[in-house]
C-alpha cells in the first residue's frame, strides 16, 4: 500500500500496490530455465513449485514451503483430504499475491490424490484443477 500525499499532507486513503514477481520461466520437463515471466503467469509457477515440493526436502526454503506429504501416508482418506487442504491452504498463503485459498475438491485412485481448487489472488481468482500429488 502506497499513501497518497497531496500538498506535504499525509492522506489516509491508500492505494494497493501489486508487488513484481518477475523469475525464470522454469521448463519442468527439461530443468532449464527458459526466458522471464511475471504477473499471473509467475504465480501459476509458484503455486506449482510449492505443491511439487516435499515439505523440509530443501533447506533454501522455509519451513512452510511445500507439502508434508511424507506425513499421510497411511493415513484414512477422509483425514488426508482435509490435511492437504490445510497444507495448501498454509503453504500458498505464505506468498503475497494469495489472499485466500477455497473450494477443495478431492479425487482418489489407487495410486495418486487429486485436488482442484481456487485461490484467490491480487490477480483475481485462479482456479487450479486436477493438481496431481
Amino acid at each position: 500500500m502506497i499513501p497518497i500525499i497531496n500538498n506535504g499532507l499525509l492522506l489516509t486513503e491508500t492505494e494497493q500496490e501489486i508487488p513484481p514477481s518477475a523469475t525464470y520461466a522454469v521448463n519442468f520437463e527439461n530443468g532449464t530455465a527458459q526466458g522471464r515471466i511475471d504477473g499471473v503467469e509467475a504465480l501459476q509457477q509458484s503455486v506449482f513449485c510449492r505443491l511439487s515440493t516435499t515439505q523440509g526436502q530443501y533447506s533454501i526454503y522455509s519451513d512452510a514451503y511445500g507439502l508434508p506429504i511424507h506425513t499421510l501416508l497411511g493415513q484414512p482418506v477422509p483425514l488426508v483430504y482435509v490435511n492437504i487442504a490445510d497444507a495448501i491452504t498454509r503453504t500458498l498463503l505464505e506468498d503475497d499475491r494469495i489472499t485466500g485459498v477455497t473450494d477443495f475438491v478431492f479425487d482418489t485412485d489407487k495410486k495418486q490424490v487429486t485436488v482442484s481448487f481456487r485461490a484467490e489472488t491480487v490477480y483475481g481468482i485462479a482456479n487450479f484443477e486436477e493438481v496431481a500429488l
